[in-house]
């Protein structure tokens, strides 16, 4: 039920509700703890019946919920029509959800706004937790002015962030915003530093502002995160490629070093007075099909997990078509347009077709960072996870203790040892062709994403250092849900001793708690 009645009728209503059996209800009137004694009184009395009847209410002050794939709408806003989207919004304050939903339907789809109000029931933690086990939504973002439920919020927000991304906006954070926010929702701010300390710890991103907030959300929502922290930066100015450059250092970020042959690619896709460097200065010879051919080459390179496109705004709409025909492979690439208010309309074109567009090159490279920098989290976070799952019993092989971990980006050395110590015949029944241990392939073999990939290895300490002996493998099936490739190979010296069991039963108990159904290994004889 939806309860939108004066104040002082709240509490027969929602005790007729209650009689009637109705589980749960929205309160969208106003008037309760937020204007002080009486108010809080009544919202107590209002608590006490809900709780005899097994009932849940959401506000009361709020603006109820919307869920575009469910087609509902409980706003009390004026909302044009609302497209299916991935985003999923939490704010404790109805209005304010009203009036940013209203402008940001434009470049933004949100699943789920859900607005709690003086949350005196369902809270932002309650949302939160369902919003993480939404498959609809893939960002949530939040706008809170307090947070009820401490231990609760983190251990349900650091569960989440693994999931996927949660980039909250907490206000109250000076004296005077704090009583402004009493007054508001009825809600106690908090000590700023520990509301901090609980973001970081849970993994979740804080944003400083309303802009900052949604800037995050529009890339997370539109792009994937960076495989990496190499940056390719493409404009049609030198100083906002400049401004880029310093925000990306400045955020842990850096330029892409593109090799040999992909800079003799560049110099001839360029005019003779253009820069070949990165950032790429185009000067105001800029046009759509060179930045395609520039990203083209960028996309090719190892170096280059994303992209920086400061674009003319007086020629945006020129660009989009273009830029719509791209394949990325994966890359995230997020453009510029200084002054980009006045170039409105385009602007919109440019974000509903899936980049996101900020005034300044700083904010682009930002983004970039705290997107990458998210990746890394979340990717440390999973693989703990899995390992967690990894027997912690050391076993003996031709009475030698062997441990069982997963490898890491640490382990390119004792990789490429392994590998230089297979016999050819061992590596090529693994790889099925020639193969030898390269950089490249170091790299491939060590720096895995979790959600793709795990690979456990067998090792073994022999004086002060380690080695391995063995390394197994589960490789997501991208084509069919639920399944995993599976491959093994052992150390020459250590075959036929019981070692290629021991890993593949660890990876099999692995495969069944990451919820794959089906492994598939290729055997030859």
């Amino acid at each position: 039920a939806i309860v939108i009645v004066p104040a002082k009728a709240v509490e027969a209503a929602i005790a007729d509700c209650c009689t009637k059996g109705v589980r749960f209800v929205v309160v969208e009137a106003a008037g309760f703890a937020e204007t002080g004694v009486e108010g809080r009184e009544t919202q107590e009395r209002i608590l006490k019946i809900i709780r005899d009847h097994s009932c849940r209410v959401l506000g009361p002050n709020c603006s109820g919920v919307i869920n575009t794939h469910h087609n509902m709408v409980q706003s009390i806003g004026l909302l044009s029509d609302l497209r299916k989207g991935n985003v999923g919004m939490v704010a404790q304050a109805g209005v304010y959800a009203a009036g940013i939903l209203t402008g940001l339907s434009n470049v933004l789809d949100f699943g789920i706004v859900a607005t709690i109000g003086n949350k005196m029931d369902i809270n932002e933690t309650d949302i939160l937790e369902y919003l993480s086990d939404d498959d609809h939504i893939s960002v949530i973002v939040m706008y809170m002015e307090d947070i009820r439920s401490g231990k609760r919020f983190v251990d349900v927000a650091t569960r989440a962030a693994v999931r996927k991304p949660v980039i909250v906006l907490k206000s109250g954070r000076t004296e005077a915003g704090k009583k402004a926010v009493s007054s508001h929702t009825a809600s106690l701010a908090g000590n700023d530093e520990v509301n901090s300390a609980a973001f970081r710890q849970s993994g979740v991103i804080r944003a400083r502002d309303n802009e900052h907030l949604f800037a995050l959300t529009r890339a997370f929502s539109k792009q994937p995160v960076p495989k990496g922290n190499g940056v390719l930066v493409i404009t049609y100015t030198g100083s906002l490629g400049v401004a880029a450059t310093d925000m990306l250092y400045l955020s842990d970020m850096r330029l892409a070093a593109l090799e040999p042959y992909f800079q003799k690619r560049l110099k001839n896709a360029l005019p003779d007075y253009a820069s070949v460097g990165n950032p790429i200065d185009c000067s105001f010879s800029m046009t759509p099909e060179q930045v395609k051919n520039l990203i083209e080459i960028g996309v090719e390179s190892g170096d280059v997990n994303s992209f920086i496109v400061v674009i003319q705004g007086e020629i945006l709409g020129s660009f989009v078509e273009v830029m719509k025909n791209i394949d990325y492979k994966g890359k995230p690439v997020v453009c510029v347009v200084a002054c980009k208010e006045f170039m409105i309309d385009d602007v919109v074109k440019m974000e509903q077709a899936g980049f996101p567009v900020y005034s300044t090159a700083e904010m682009a490279a930002e983004v970039l960072g705290q997107m990458y920098h998210y990746g890394v989290r979340r990717q440390s976070a999973m693989t703990d996870s899995i390992a967690r799952h990894l027997t912690k019993d050391a076993f003996s092989v031709d009475n030698n203790p062997v441990r069982l971990r997963l490898i890491n980006p640490k382990d390119i050395g004792l990789w490429t040892d392994f590998v230089n110590g297979c016999s050819q015949k061992s590596l090529w029944l693994r790889f099925l062709s020639p193969f030898s241990a390269t950089p490249e392939r170091a790299e491939r073999f060590c720096n895995l994403n979790p959600e793709e990939e795990v690979a456990v290895v067998a090792e073994m300490k022999v004086g002060d250092q380690y080695k391995f002996l063995g390394i197994a493998r589960l490789i997501k099936n991208k084509h069919c849900a639920g399944e995993a490739e599976y491959a093994i190979i052992i150390s020459d010296p250590w075959q036929n001793r019981s070692l290629g069991i021991t890993l593949s039963k660890q990876c099999i108990e692995l495969a069944k708690k990451e919820g794959y159904r089906t492994i598939r290994a290729e055997t030859i004889q």
